[in-house]
């Protein structure tokens, strides 16, 4: 769900980038400017997010490496921004598209400062990503820059929202254009939930940098709010002057018309009714309206006759220069005395100089009429420090503010400087035209009516939304520290729980294993038994005492309560081998011995014990072993040697025999030929193993029906005895008597063959030789009886000899297979003596 999120939004951040891209390049209003008559994104910056969302997109897809796009996003932020820093133009930025719009912008085509350092930071972060140093501080940069870029996308268009023109320019002439204010939203949200993601899955958990996008969100948040209230102060003050500029501007038009009103009426129509030589009684209505006006600034009250020269003025002291002064001398004298005779009314002149203290000042005119024609003009004249004075004195402006009036171009009341106003926050001014003359009144707050009118809301606020701020990021980091906590403990219980899940399964099968050693112990006849020595104490198992058929309970957990039960002639052997053991030389001892049953009975036992902990000084203070009875084996290898003995015995007899002996395989193959056998047909063992006989010994005498018999007789394993004509290597020819036996298996399977062949070849020459002499029997009987007395003596005493050596060997222990081959034996050279004695007595 997270890798979408981040999908969109990188998606959504191309979108902006390519969809302001068209715009710049077709000029398309619609999409440079989606929400009405606000500052666009310019082209430039269009391109980074356009290059920002495409290493997000890339990223989120697993090709990293490519990343580093980026970095050409960051250096175009990082030229506009050099820009603003060292006031250069470096003529790039209209370089993608000329900005004909120019909406809230010093610069054409250049985005806003607050732009180029966000995708400064986006864009090296990003590129950051395609290099594999630093993980954990490139997370943590990540973050960082995420939770700012966030904040000044929020800001903007929060800024827009609130009307707030101080907060989407960040104090720049250029505005930042509410689609770059989407994009850098988006952008920090790509970010912060990258790092997010994978500082969850690395850690388990909430990162360590949890509060900080809150904080600086919160911050943000203040920072707004802070200058909406000091905007708000700012109005307020800006209000106040305003209305004060207001009053004054109002006051003067009022006083001005009032004087003027006030020369028409109580000077110019009352000597229009009073003739020019009634003095007294216009020096009382010139007392009056001096005394009236001398406060806002007249200086003189006066006639002036049809020839335009002061004939009277009031007070002659001081004034006396000013009588005869001829009026039409001065254009703005002049041009108000013709448009009073024009209006027939009361007109107020042009800033004039007024001769009795050298200052600037008006003078007002009434024509004096008398019988409908002009008898000449009644004038006041006033100074305008005087004439401001009496304003300030009524309105109590310097109570609360310095000011600058400044008529026509010339500052003629006030005590503000003109640098003083450019350089205060909190100047204004108002322009206005008044009696027929441009009058700005520029007003700056004094430093009481500041104090007065301040109410430090913004600096509260400010001050308010940083403690807010912290202790959000306390609370954020609290939270984070239960949470991951809390999951700390889940993984805990987790782990306890499979922990004791485990337990249950390895206890489980400790049970069924100690089931079965038991089992195994009983059945095989092997008992167990601890020995401590530093409690003296000996633990024997059940199955111990069991296998000699004593009763558990009813023994003692000691050593002598097993040593007094081992043969004495094995118990020297014992205790020496204990005692090494007990020594420390030998860590583990095996004996075996004699021990003596309840029945009475000595069975063989094999005592198996290992030092398993061991003292400082190197003695054994724990052992532990094993009791097997061992008199089957023991039996057995006696039964064994015994057999071996007899076996030895038998097979030096075969070996030593002057009888053919061979052992064949079931399949007729050779295995095994005596010595015997070897030195009458000249063939070594090796040359003939698992060679058949009539392979290499048959030849032209041999009769192939005996072979046959011989062959059909080990293929059915029958015994079988016959001649054989056999040569040996060198060609020598013998007779031999062969009784071939089978041997079996206990599973009544034939193991192999054994052969014994006798050597008839003497025997076979003396029939010839006997049939030979046959036919001189009559004459040599004597020599015939010799001959055969001679040759029964040399054939008897051989066989006579074998028979002896075979029944011995019947006297011997020996198995039934060897038995049965020695009676074979016996019983051939029975036969053998038979037929000798049978030819003797032939």
């Amino acid at each position: 769900m997270i890798e979408k999120t981040s999908i969109t939004l990188a998606s959504a951040l191309i979108a902006i980038g390519l969809a302001t891209w068209v715009g710049w390049a077709l000029q398309i209003g619609s999409l440079l400017q989606p929400f009405g008559n606000l500052p666009p994104t310019k082209a430039n910056e269009a391109i980074c997010w356009l290059l920002l969302g495409s290493s997000l997109l890339v990223s989120e897809y697993g090709f990293v490496r490519y990343s580093w796009i980026a970095s050409i996003a960051a250096l175009i932020g990082l030229l506009s921004l050099g820009e603003y820093v060292t006031g250069a133009d470096l003529k790039f930025d209209e370089l993608l598209a000329k900005d004909y719009l120019l909406i809230e912008t010093a610069y054409a085509g250049r985005m806003a400062s607050m732009s180029a350092g966000s995708i400064l930071l986006g864009g090296i972060i990003l590129a950051w990503r395609a290099l594999p140093y630093a993980k954990k501080a490139r997370l943590f940069a990540e973050a960082v820059c995420g939770s700012i870029i966030f904040s000044v996308g929020l800001s903007t268009l929060l800024g827009y929202a609130a009307n707030l023109p101080a907060v989407y320019r960040w104090g720049s002439s250029t505005a930042t254009g509410i689609a770059s204010g989407l994009a850098l939203l988006l952008l920090g949200t790509a970010l912060l939930i990258s790092a997010w993601r994978v500082s969850y899955r690395e850690e388990g958990g909430p990162p360590i940098w949890s509060p900080m996008p809150f904080m600086i969100a919160w911050f943000t948040m203040t920072v707004i709010l802070w200058i909406g209230m000091r905007e708000r102060e700012l109005l307020f003050l800006s209000n106040n002057t305003q209305n004060s500029l207001n009053g004054i501007a109002s006051m003067t038009d009022i006083e001005l018309k009032q004087i003027a009103n006030e020369v028409e009426n109580h000077l110019s129509s009352a000597w229009s009714r009073t003739p020019a030589d009634m003095a007294p009684s216009w020096d009382a209505d010139a007392t009056s309206f001096y005394e009236l006006r001398n406060g806002y600034g007249c200086v003189s009250v006066g006639w002036v006759d049809p020839s335009w020269r002061t004939r009277w003025i009031f007070p002659r002291e001081g004034n006396e220069a000013s009588l005869s002064f001829d009026h039409m001398s001065v254009e703005a004298r002049a041009n108000a005395i013709r448009a009073a005779n024009e209006k027939k009314r009361a007109v107020i002149s042009q800033s004039v100089s007024i001769p009795q203290n050298q200052s600037l000042g008006f003078i007002v005119y009434s024509p004096v009429m008398r019988e409908n024609q002009l008898a000449g003009c009644a004038f006041a004249e006033f100074t305008y420090k005087e004439f401001f004075g009496a304003l300030d004195r009524k309105l109590k402006i310097s109570a609360n503010y310095d000011y600058l009036v400044v008529i026509n171009g010339v500052p003629v009341s006030g005590n503000l400087q003109q640098k003083d106003f450019a350089n205060n926050s909190f100047s204004l001014e108002f322009s206005a035209v008044l009696q027929e003359r441009r009058i700005r009144f520029s007003l700056v707050p004094n430093e009481s009516n500041l104090q007065r009118n301040r109410r430090y809301l913004p600096e509260l606020t400010l001050f308010s939304g940083l403690g807010i701020t912290l202790l959000l990021g306390l609370s954020v980091h609290f939270a984070r520290t239960a949470r991951s906590g809390m999951l700390a403990a889940e993984q805990s219980n987790r782990r306890l729980l499979a922990e004791n899940d485990e337990r249950r399964r390895i206890e489980e099968r400790l049970k069924i294993s100690d089931e079965r050693l038991r089992l195994a112990l009983d059945s095989t006849g092997i008992g167990i038994f601890e020995w401590n020595m530093i409690s003296g104490y000996v633990y024997y198992s059940a199955g111990l005492w069991i296998m000699l058929g004593y009763e558990p309970n009813r023994m003692a957990a000691t050593v002598d309560s097993f040593q007094i039960l081992i043969h004495p002639e094995d118990l020297p052997h014992f205790r020496r081998r204990v005692e090494a053991q007990l020594s420390g030389s030998a860590a583990y001892i095996d004996p075996e011995f004699r021990v003596r049953t309840r029945s009475d009975d000595w069975r063989w036992v094999h005592w198996r014990a290992r030092s398993v902990a061991m003292s400082p000084t190197g003695a054994p203070i724990r052992i532990l072993g094993t009791l097997q009875d061992v008199t089957s084996r023991r039996e057995a290898e006696e039964a064994l040697r015994t057999s071996q003995a007899a076996t030895r015995k038998l097979s030096l007899v075969a070996s030593r025999t002057d009888n053919l002996v061979v052992i064949f395989t079931p399949d007729g193959r050779v295995e095994w030929v005596n010595e015997s056998f070897t030195r009458a047909m000249e063939y070594p063992l090796a040359e003939i193993a698992g060679k058949r006989l009539a392979e290499f010994l048959a030849g032209t005498d041999t009769d192939p029906r005996s072979i046959g018999r011989v062959r059909t007789a080990l293929s059915h394993g029958q015994p079988i005895s016959t001649d054989i004509v056999q040569y040996s290597k060198t060609g020598r020819k013998f007779h031999l008597s062969y009784d071939i036996q089978p041997v079996r298996n206990k599973s009544s399977e034939i193991e192999n063959f054994i052969a014994v062949a006798f050597d008839i070849t003497a025997r076979v020459d003396t029939e010839q030789a006997l049939r030979r002499a046959k036919s001189e029997a009559d004459a040599a009987s004597r020599a015939k009886s010799e001959f055969l007395a001679s040759m029964s003596h040399e054939i008897r005493t051989p066989m006579n000899g074998v028979i002896g050596m075979t029944s011995l060997l019947l006297e011997t222990k020996m198995s039934q297979e060897q038995r049965e081959f020695v009676n074979t034996i016996r019983n051939s050279g029975e036969a053998l003596l038979t037929i000798i004695n049978d030819i003797l007595d032939f």
